[in-house]
């Protein structure tokens, strides 16, 4: 299904709930909407800008938006395949990040407690690389696909051909707003094994009162949950971007230095 909202208000699709308003707001849940929504755009406002949007937790409007506006709504969890130690589960694109990080916990699928609580849809995690504590999401990403804006064409990309890096991908750089993705496929793990190694996260476990040896996913989850709130206020009640610096790179000699 396709929703089509000429003047659209964005105010409930940016966390810092500024009230802007678009030209015009497509609102698509599957390739074949969004497809259709590209032929408008296409026929009708292909002489304005044309701006892809998440959960707009990247976003911070200083005026009306004078050009179009796309928004996915691609949802659905489907299981591709699994081993005896992984399973490969395919996530549309408009699924929320932490909504699906929990949905996993609860099914035995692991490897992405550490990013819970980021305010982020599946796709744009996949562009962004989200991060936290230790864990990117290129950690267990195993495909992405999209749409190409301009012709409609699908296309997927192999983890190792997303060039990830340090908030980096390829969908940042040479195909920034290029291709609209759809679906993301995971490789997460059967047998839940807690990535502790970023600083201060034992001793928070610890002040939590849990063991390292006997942590579930779901306390690990809520620690990192826990974390967040006490840094970060819920985009809700005030409105924020979330964390989004990016730490410092510099050559090892400096830092040791």
């Amino acid at each position: 299904m396709l929703q089509i909202i000429p003047d659209a208000s964005l105010r409930q699709l940016n966390t810092f709930g500024i009230e802007a308003r678009a030209k015009v707001l497509f609102i698509y849940d599957s390739e074949e909407s969004l497809l259709e929504a590209l032929t408008h755009i296409h026929t009708t406002y292909a002489q304005l800008p044309l701006l892809h949007i998440g959960d707009g937790s990247n976003l911070l409007f200083l005026n009306d938006y004078e050009g179009v506006v796309l928004k996915s709504q691609i949802k659905g969890i489907n299981i591709i395949r699994e081993t005896d130690d992984e399973i490969f589960v395919e996530v549309g694109a408009g699924e929320t990040c932490d909504e699906f990080i929990d949905y996993a916990i609860q099914q035995g699928w692991y490897g992405m407690e550490n990013l819970s609580l980021i305010p982020s849809q599946i796709g744009a995690a996949a562009v962004q690389n989200i991060g936290a504590y230790g864990v990117e999401v290129c950690d267990v990403i195993e495909e992405v696909k999209g749409i190409c804006l301009a012709d409609g064409k699908e296309h997927a990309w192999q983890a190792k051909d997303c060039r990830y890096g340090y908030r980096e991908s390829i969908f940042k750089e040479e195909l920034w707003c290029r291709y609209a993705i759809t679906h993301v496929t995971f490789r997460l793990n059967k047998i839940f094994t807690p990535k502790l190694q970023y600083g201060g996260l034992v001793r928070a476990i610890e002040d939590a009162g849990l063991s390292e040896k006997t942590l579930t996913a779901n306390e690990l989850r809520n620690v990192i949950i826990n974390i967040r709130r006490t840094k970060l206020p819920d985009p809700a009640e005030q409105g924020n971007a979330g964390s989004f610096f990016k730490n410092p790179i510099v050559p090892a000699s400096k830092a040791e230095a």
